[in-house]
């Protein structure tokens, strides 16, 4: 867990490591990234994104919010559910 105040971060989950080649990275999501809410639900904290993302089906493209250097972004992100992902 990071100190949101410290770095001025909304609620959200703080993005660590995007593989190479994932569904991610093919989306434009990188390090540092705190994603705040996909398919218009809120991610707050890692649960939130846990429940959403287990309510998606592997194919479905959905909207992902996050926070990039203080700015809001959206990326259309593609759903896979892998091992490595």
């Amino acid at each position: 867990e990071f100190d949101r105040r410290y770095y001025e971060l909304p609620q959200g989950v703080l993005v660590t490591d995007v593989i190479q080649g994932s569904s991610a990275d093919r989306a434009g999501i990188r390090t540092g990234d705190v994603i705040v809410s996909v398919a218009g639900r809120s991610a707050s904290d890692w649960e939130q994104l846990a429940d959403v993302l287990c309510a998606l089906a592997s194919g479905e493209a959905v909207q992902l919010e996050c926070y990039r250097s203080q700015t809001r972004e959206q990326f259309c992100v593609t759903v896979t559910i892998s091992d490595e992902e």
